[in-house]
C-alpha cells in the first residue's frame, strides 16, 4: 500500500512539473531554458539534501518527455528512480558495503544516456528552440 501511495506521488509530480509547468515554459522560452527552469522549480520543492539530485532528475525527466513525446515516459522513469532510491536508502540504513552505489550507478547511466541523446539530437532541440523564439 505504501508503494502505491509513494508511486502515485511520482505520477502527480510528472503531470504537474513536466505536463503543466514545462509545457507552458517551452511555449514561451527556448526548450533548453524551459528544461533548466522547470528542473530548478522541481529541485526547490524537494528537501535540501536531495536538491542537487532532484535538479538533475528534473532535467532527465524533461529530456525523457521530449524524446518519447508522452508523459508516461518520465512517469515510468520517475517511479523507477524513486524505487531505486528507496532500495538504496534501505541498504544505507543496514550499513551495506555498497552504501549508495545501487542508487548512484543507475543515475549515472541515465545521465550519460541522456547527454548522448541530447548531443545526438542537438539540431532538433536547437530547431525547436528557434521555433519558440520566433
Amino acid at each position: 500500500m505504501a508503494l502505491l501511495i509513494t508511486n502515485s506521488f511520482c505520477v502527480f509530480e510528472e503531470i504537474f512539473y513536466r505536463g503543466l509547468i514545462f509545457n507552458e515554459l517551452k511555449k514561451k522560452l527556448p526548450v533548453i531554458v524551459a528544461i533548466l527552469i522547470q528542473a530548478l522549480i522541481f529541485a526547490v520543492c524537494h528537501d535540501k539534501a536531495r536538491m542537487p539530485h532532484a535538479f538533475i532528475a528534473g532535467i532527465l525527466f524533461a529530456v525523457t518527455y521530449l524524446w518519447f513525446k508522452t508523459i508516461w515516459a518520465p512517469i515510468i522513469a520517475h517511479i523507477i528512480n524513486y524505487n531505486v532510491f528507496l532500495y538504496s536508502a534501505t541498504l544505507i540504513k543496514l550499513k551495506s558495503y555498497f552504501y549508495g552505489l545501487p542508487y548512484i550507478l543507475p543515475m549515472l547511466v541515465i545521465l550519460i544516456f541522456s547527454i548522448y541523446l541530447i548531443w545526438k539530437n542537438k539540431n532538433v532541440i536547437i530547431n525547436q528552440s528557434q521555433k519558440v523564439t520566433s
